[in-house]
């Protein structure tokens, strides 16, 4: 706004100052730049009182320009003195009491200079977002401060709207300093202080028009711009990801469809290129904090995602782009969090990922990073400084090696676990050459025959008309065959593993019953494996009709198989995994006893019957599980 010139002396410039000469005012603003001492009272009312003065202008005349030069002038000389509030409580008063001042012309500058340029140059209108940002953001760091200012009626709508015009044109503003870094501090929970961070989305969808992919793109061209820039800047990057995981969360209502549109649009992406840049430099004490602000926003985000819609292709797109490397590495700063910072990191490893880990492709995906690790040598050349890290990465690995070598063994083997859809058949599909329904995409038929007599007399009309529905609202999608598969080998080597487990629990909890009305329960959505056994109606369901479509449809398999003759029956295994939103029905049967209650069984007769058995998976269906 003013070009350099030589400096008059402090006391040439205050009575020209105190009279409204914005040539003044830059000099006194250069002054308390370069000084290593807090500015003098009267320097720091001078640029107060100018606030206070001023009447807002009418931006149509022409003598507005000029006002807003030495208002220009005097927020800047109050960023450049709020640096030494910290040892001058007198400035931090003074400067905190003229915040309704502050405000008045902030909101001026930031809707007639910023977001409608009419009253300046592009240059300036440039400096003028500098000066605003740069000065919101060390304000909002006070904690008795920010409470006044996210008080302020319109506050937060100003600076949404602000960040908004930084998404769309940040080559025409300077987004080094980004309103972001104040609204962080403002939603940054707090101790005694209100939650704001509901008024900041509400405000956030109101201003987009309720249209949830222009906020998501926002937030996206925010991180996405300040990657490209060299080098990062890491605070910024925070700030933009604090948003992230907030607007991206699932505890908001508001922005409940955000929340699964913004891993579409490229969401993993951009925050594994965050989280691999955070943790791929050696550990400084310089940026160890906000490494470890990056880390926590970034994790957070994270296990929200995973828990969308498609949750495993997003986990999958994570550990591709170096999810369990940039784990690794991160242990330094992992060490420094609080305990519940902590917990939200390593859920990934210790929750997510082993429950995910019944998926085929995120097996396959483990298996691909483990090659990399060892690749890199980070096993080796990152050190064991955080020992619960350490449990949670053998743990994993362990898992890793019992699923693989069940996919291995399933990758070799022809026959496949499909069965007819048609329950009066239930044909295998040895051959893989099943029909598939075209609209469901769950119902596989060995002929046309069993197609039509499920459609008339069986419950696939039903249950196709209810999925196909649960798809339209984009709540369900198809599981492919050797996936599918993968999950009934790997329930019925659970089942195996843990029978003498089963049969204790229906020994001491159902003795009076017979195992032929008993199921066992195997909830994959928990790590370890969690297993419960009962009556089918001892495990309720929500009230959701896809639930009660999923319901009434294992019942049909129960009853199915229950109804034959001869001494044995099945036992039922239902299983629930996870896949964001998504419940795997699956029934497996070994032979049990019919009709004679538990405490007539001798134990050992479970064992030997169970001895060499194969455990036939059934059938496998997709439900959404709300």
């Amino acid at each position: 706004m003013i070009s350099g010139e030589d400096h008059p002396t402090i006391e040439a410039l205050l009575l020209p100052a105190s009279n409204g000469s914005v040539r003044a005012l830059h000099f006194l603003c250069q002054h308390v730049a370069q000084s290593t001492l807090p500015p003098s009272t009267e320097i720091t009312s001078i640029f107060i009182r100018q606030l206070q003065t001023n009447a807002i202008p009418n931006p149509t005349l022409p003598s507005s320009e000029r006002l807003v030069g030495i208002v220009y002038q005097c927020l800047n000389g109050i960023f450049w003195s709020w640096r030494f509030s910290e040892i001058s409580q007198i400035l931090r008063a003074s400067i905190s009491a003229a915040w309704p001042s502050i405000w008045k012309w902030t909101r001026f500058l930031g809707y007639h200079c910023i977001l409608v340029p009419k009253l300046c140059t592009a240059e300036d209108r440039k400096s003028i977002h500098t000066c605003v940002a740069g000065l919101l953001r060390p304000l909002a760091c006070d904690d008795s401060l920010c409470v006044q200012m996210a008080s302020t009626p319109g506050f937060f709508d100003l600076l949404v709207r602000i960040w908004f015009e930084e998404a769309n044109c940040p080559e025409r503003l300077d987004t080094s300093h980004t309103v972001a870094s104040a609204l962080s501090f403002c939603i940054s929970p707090r101790d005694d202080q209100p939650d704001w961070i509901n008024d900041v989305l509400k405000i956030a969808v109101f201003i987009s028009g309720g249209d949830s992919k222009r906020l998501a793109t926002a937030i996206l061209d925010h991180m996405q711009f300040e990657l490209r820039q060299t080098p990062p800047n890491l605070r910024n990057l925070v700030d933009h990801t604090l948003f992230l995981s907030h607007f991206g969360s699932h505890m908001h209502r508001e922005t409940s469809g955000l929340r699964s549109l913004l891993p579409s649009l490229g969401s993993i992406s951009v925050v594994m290129q965050t989280l691999v840049l955070a943790t791929s430099k050696p550990y400084s004490t310089k940026t160890a904090g906000v490494v470890r602000d990056l880390l926590f926003y970034s994790t957070f985000y994270l296990d929200s995602a995973f828990k969308t819609t498609e949750g495993v292709n997003w986990v999958c797109q994570a550990l591709e782009r170096q999810l369990l490397p940039a784990l690794l590495r991160a242990q330094p700063w992992l060490a420094e969090l609080s305990e519940s910072s902590q917990d939200e990191v390593l859920w990934l490893l210790e929750r997510d990922l082993p429950c995910y880990m019944i998926h085929r492709p995120v097996v396959q995906a483990v298996e691909r990073s483990l090659e990399v690790i060892q690749h890199l040598g980070l096993e080796k050349n990152c050190p064991t400084v955080f020992p619960r890290m350490q449990n949670a990465w053998n743990v994993l690995k362990i898992i890793l090696e019992e699923r693989s070598m069940i996919k291995s063994r399933l990758d070799t083997q022809k026959q496949s676990y499909r069965n007819c859809y048609n329950k009066k058949c239930l044909k295998v599909d040895e051959k893989h050459n099943f029909k598939q329904c075209t609209k469901c995409i769950h119902a596989h038929y060995c002929s046309r025959p069993c197609q039509i007599e499920d459609w008339k007399n069986g419950d696939h009309k039903a249950f196709c008309t209810a999925t196909q529905e649960l798809r339209r609202k984009g709540k369900l999608d198809g599981m492919p065959r050797r996936d599918a598969d993968f999950v009934n080998a790997v329930v019925s080597h659970d089942a195996k593993t843990n029978f003498d487990h089963i049969v204790s629990l229906m020994f001491s909890t159902y003795p009076t019953y017979s195992p032929s009305s008993l199921i066992a329960r195997f909830d994959y959505t928990t790590f370890p494996l969690s297993i419960a056994v009962g009556r089918p109606s001892d495990f309720p369901e929500t009230a959701d009709v896809e639930d009660i479509e999923a319901s009434r449809r294992f019942d049909c398999k129960l009853e199915e198989f229950h109804k034959g003759g001869g001494e044995t029956c099945s036992l039922f295994v239902r299983a629930k995994i996870c896949d964001g939103g998504y419940t795997i029905e699956s029934g497996h049967s070994c032979r049990w006893p019919r009709g004679r209650p538990m405490a007539d069984i001798q134990r050992g007769l479970f064992m030997q019957m169970f001895e060499g058995l194969v455990l036939g998976e059934v059938e496998v269906e997709v439900v959404y599980d709300a």
